[in-house]
């Protein structure tokens, strides 16, 4: 939560100067769902209001997710309370309150019911598009759930024929471009480990 007061104080990749000796914000971290609750957080100007109104939010779009998925009302019913009741998302979500993940699952299931759906039928330009918004979302929202909807959507690849593998091919190319402003930064850190620390560092005592 302090990083989406930090979101409207400072914005996107600014410097914090005052906490952790300074750091870059979301250099490192999505900032999928921090975008999602901005606009609330700006009208509501309280960070908690601000989470409640975000979190019940995303309850019904897990719940519109959810009916998508199973047509039949119980089976929507009972998949979304197994699905988001579970003691680890209500451990996960509703006590420690990692909103992101719980945001980015969301954003795949709906990338679930996609999946499903064009694996009999052929992708249209609806559905192109429909896939090249979730996926970048996902993308910039959580990488534990990127990493489960890439996967469905090879698996959708593969059942493919040529003149549709391009087109996959092409809104997962242009999905990366597009969330280019994000992971170019994390690249960066990951290949250039400025966060990294010799343990020698901490044995001469020179962080103290």
């Amino acid at each position: 939560l302090s990083e989406l007061h930090l979101l409207a104080n400072y914005g996107f990749h600014a410097t914090v100067p005052h906490w952790y000796n300074g750091f870059t914000l979301f250099q490192v971290y999505p900032p999928g769902w921090y975008f999602f609750s901005l606009p609330i957080y700006m009208i509501t100007d309280n960070i908690r209001i601000t989470a409640l109104i975000s979190l019940v939010i995303i309850l019904i779009l897990g719940f519109i997710a959810s009916s998508l998925i199973f047509k039949k009302s119980p089976n929507k019913i009972i998949f979304f309370v197994f699905f988001f009741m579970n003691p680890i998302m209500i451990d996960y979500i509703f006590f420690i309150g990692r909103f992101p993940e719980l945001f980015g699952w969301v954003i795949y299931l709906f990338i679930f019911y996609l999946v499903f759906k064009y694996k009999n039928i052929r992708i249209e330009t609806k559905g192109f598009f429909l896939f090249t918004i979730l996926l970048s979302l996902i993308i910039i929202t959580h990488q534990y759930a990127s990493f489960p909807a890439l996967l469905l959507i090879f698996s959708l690849f593969l059942t493919k024929p040529k003149k549709e593998k391009f087109m996959i091919l092409l809104f997962v190319l242009l999905s990366i471009i597009l969330t280019s402003f994000y992971w170019q930064g994390l690249a960066k850190v990951l290949i250039d480990k400025p966060y990294a620390v010799e343990p020698t560092q901490y044995q001469k005592g020179e962080l103290l």
